[in-house]
């Protein structure tokens, strides 16, 4: 009987994970969002950019080497994320 209700309560405890994760309150480890996109990393290695808010990721392409910029929404901090083959080499703090 005790199993069962250690089972139930950790059932609703990342239920509601889940939940917070989803709305975007709590940012997913390994997701950046921002003004004008989201970056999916894993690691150092890039694995999507997504559209948001209906703008386009600032993203710009000096032959192998890209870069994005990025606000953070809750500390409003602007980086830039440099990458090279899909790679992050460097992040540079713009500050606010």
């Amino acid at each position: 009987m005790r199993m069962k209700h250690v089972l139930i309560l950790l059932a609703v405890f990342w239920a509601g994970v889940v939940l917070l994760v989803m709305s975007g309150h709590v940012n997913a480890a390994g997701t950046f969002r921002c003004d004008y996109g989201t970056l999916v990393h894993s690691g150092d290695s890039i694995l999507a950019v997504e559209q948001r808010c209906g703008e386009p990721v600032r993203r710009t392409n000096t032959g192998t080497r890209e870069a994005l910029m990025y606000r953070h929404p809750w500390t409003g901090r602007l980086w830039i994320l440099h990458f090279r083959n899909a790679r992050i080499y460097k992040i540079e703090d713009i500050g606010n």
